[in-house]
């Protein structure tokens, strides 16, 4: 049997906040509705049974993690929309 999960209203008002995203009537209701089909999707995942453990003889070789020079400055930022002081530069969100 699955557990149910559900979103309270609380938790609702708090998730949007977090995201910075006004609610108000029906608008809270159809989120309500989608996050809790989303939450209900994951739950049915737990009736999906295990994928058994692959052979050893079919695991992926890795290389092994070995410390390589950075990458030039010039490089990372070649596709910055804009950049300064060799740092990417993003729009300010401003708050509520």
């Amino acid at each position: 049997m699955i557990d149910p999960v559900a979103i309270d209203r609380k938790s609702l008002l708090h998730l949007a906040e977090l995201v910075q995203l006004r609610l108000g009537g029906e608008r809270e209701n159809v989120l309500h509705r989608r996050l809790q089909d989303i939450l209900d999707a994951f739950a049915s995942l737990r009736t999906v049974p295990p994928i058994p453990d692959p052979a050893p003889a079919n695991t992926l070789a890795l290389r092994d993690d070995c410390p390589e020079p950075p990458m030039a400055v010039a490089a990372a930022l070649a596709n910055a929309p804009r950049q300064s002081s060799h740092c990417f530069e993003v729009p300010r969100i401003p708050p509520p």
